[in-house]
């Protein structure tokens, strides 16, 4: 019996997918992941982001088909790809297929129609509190605000399959206000105990592997994520992030000259990030692609420049996580304490004053429990909801 599934559009919508996949092989051994990605540009950034493509290789298998990209060219040569799938989920019996967000492609919809007699369908969401947008996006009597450049988009003809897989019930006003239906709460996968212990496990093998180096709990290790600073919400520059960058690491090495700070770059772009780093020169900086995850189980502090659902993995392994505020004052009407995110990590309104914050950290830092709690976690009986004709 196989996991199957098509690759979302970002590498970020794979998290979700991935994490839930590692939960439910946990108890469902005999089930074999497959994932076909058809953009090479994708899938090199899969492959760059270490933990989620070591979870793969090691339990299944993802297959790059690099077609052409005109849509008729593109549609023939997936349907023929994929139609050796659709004779085996119509052979096989409880195969399990994931479809991002919606089936409403082509290859969506034959891959629910061939699976549907012996198989389950489901559908998904990147990992998120949805709840927290609704009044991003929606006015008091639930109907659209439509700010300029932050719009919400609808979902038309939602079609669910055997459910739509969301981590919360929190989320779900925010996402039927936005077309969906049909809901399966399954939790955070980042928070139920598979994913966790592999982290515990794997984090410094993977990451001194990715690096050539030989770092360990010994350590101190502090770690700074690069948020997406730019674009609709965030909207900063390549100025704002040396200057905010090039402070964090003046407080964290005035703290431990020696300690090791890791750096994850936002997947997509850099945005100068190297000549930035070339100017702090300090040997004891290193870009990583390791997972959030991973980042705060290694380290004593996380520190994310920009708001970022990335805040929710690293407070999952109890460290404390510091966000550099980058909302302005139109968002901060919305969100006066400066992020949607501030229910579970500190909010930096100003650098500087990261300094006195950090040595404040067992004041700073929220338990797993209750920020289980908070995000609306709940643990679920894979077997129960995935498998069961219920």
């Amino acid at each position: 019996m196989i996991i199957f599934s098509l690759a979302p559009k970002r590498v970020g919508q794979l998290d979700f997918l991935i994490q839930f996949i590692l939960n439910f092989l946990y108890s469902n051994k005999k089930y074999i992941p497959i994932i076909l990605f058809f953009d090479k540009k994708l899938f090199l950034q899969f492959k760059k982001n270490v933990v989620l493509y070591k979870i793969v290789k090691e339990n299944g298998y993802c297959f790059l088909f690099n077609i052409p990209k005109l849509p008729l060219i593109n549609i023939i040569l997936k349907i023929i790809i994929i139609l050796p799938f659709l004779i085996f989920f119509l052979i096989k019996k409880n195969n399990i297929v994931f479809i991002y967000k919606s089936i409403y492609t082509v290859s969506d919809k034959l891959i629910y129609f061939f699976n549907k007699f012996r198989g389950k369908t489901f559908t998904y969401l990147a990992n998120n509190t949805y709840n927290d947008l609704v009044n991003r996006y929606f006015n008091k009597d639930n109907d659209p605000v439509n700010r300029v450049g932050d719009k919400v988009t609808f979902l038309k003809n939602s079609s669910s399959g055997d459910g739509l897989l969301i981590n919360s019930d929190k989320a779900e006003k925010f996402l039927k206000l936005k077309g969906y239906k049909n809901f399966k709460t399954v939790g955070f996968p980042f928070l139920n105990k598979p994913f966790q212990t592999f982290i515990k496990n794997n984090s410094f093998k993977i990451i001194n592997e990715e690096l050539g180096i030989n770092i360990s709990e010994k350590d101190e290790i502090n770690s700074i994520l690069i948020n997406k600073f730019w674009g609709r919400w965030s909207n900063q520059s390549v100025s704002w992030l040396k200057f905010n960058l090039s402070q964090i690491v003046k407080i964290l090495i005035s703290k431990n000259p020696k300690c090791i700070i890791l750096i994850r770059p936002y997947p997509v772009k850099n945005n100068h990030l190297e000549e930035i780093l070339n100017e702090i020169n300090n040997s004891n900086i290193y870009l990583t692609h390791i997972h959030p995850s991973s980042l705060s189980h290694m380290s004593k502090n996380v520190i994310g420049l920009a708001q970022s659902s990335v805040c929710l993995s690293c407070v999952g392994f109890g460290t404390p996580y510091f966000e550099i505020s980058s909302i302005n004052a139109d968002q901060k009407k919305l969100y006066e304490k400066g992020s949607i995110y501030s229910e579970y990590c500190t909010v930096v309104d100003d650098v500087k004053n990261l300094d006195n914050l950090i040595n404040q950290n067992k004041n700073t830092k929220i338990s797993v429990e209750i920020f289980k709690e908070k995000i609306g976690h709940k643990d679920i009986e894979f077997n129960k909801l995935i498998l069961s004709d219920n």
